[in-house]
């Protein structure tokens, strides 16, 4: 390649690179102001609810047998419940 082409191909990426950050900026700033407060405590709760059932359908004996049950727990954390 000649140094005229190798300037050419840096100068597009870094104009696409640019271009890239202006679209993308933006969007991670709407999901994070606008969807995030909702969005992902729907999603830890399904979350919960899938681990109860796998748990129920997994170790069905101790609920048969021993009566176990689940306890609500209040304490939270980044991610969800512990």
């Amino acid at each position: 390649m000649t140094p005229a082409k190798t300037r050419l191909s840096m100068l597009r990426d870094s104009v696409l690179v640019f271009l890239s950050a202006l679209i993308l900026f933006p969007l991670a700033g709407v999901y994070y102001i606008g969807f995030r407060w909702w969005l992902e405590p729907l999603l830890t709760h399904q979350a919960e609810r899938k681990l109860r059932r796998e748990i129920r359908r997994d170790f069905s004996f101790l609920f048969d047998n021993f009566q176990a049950q689940f306890v609500p727990n209040e304490r939270k954390y980044r991610w969800g419940k512990f």
